[in-house]
């Protein structure tokens, strides 16, 4: 008997866990999100670079580029099999070359139309 009631006050110090979901319903359990690896940074960085930096992207870019380092950071792990890794690289390069596309077509909007018409000639006339 001595030994229930020991077991007993044991037990009742220690907090009780939650019976079911702690979380509110359409809460999440990690509110967060998950985390990005320093690689995944890392590679963000490298790319974004090329673009003038993260401050220089749209959101559509930025998301362009963390897709981009996401398929890069997959195609560096050791499990997957080389037809993957190069598929993964293939992927990386299509979303990074879509933020050039994207630009290009910008700059040659810009450029373009009346304006190009309408501005003097420098041509020594």
């Amino acid at each position: 008997m001595a030994q229930l009631t020991a077991a007993t006050e044991q037990n009742s110090e220690r907090p009780m866990k939650p019976r079911g979901r702690p979380w509110a319903p359409g809460t999440s359990g990690n509110p967060l999100g998950h985390s990005r690896s320093k690689r995944h940074q890392a590679l963000v960085d490298i790319i974004a670079a090329e673009f003038g930096g993260e401050a220089q992207l749209s959101a559509i870019e930025r998301e362009f580029v963390s897709r981009a380092a996401e398929q890069l950071r997959r195609a560096e792990r050791k499990k997957t099999s080389n037809d993957e890794s190069v598929r993964l690289t293939r992927c990386a390069a299509q979303l990074i070359d879509r933020i050039r596309d994207r630009r290009a077509r910008k700059a040659a909007a810009d450029t373009s139309g009346l304006d190009h018409y309408l501005t003097p000639s420098r041509t020594g006339s």
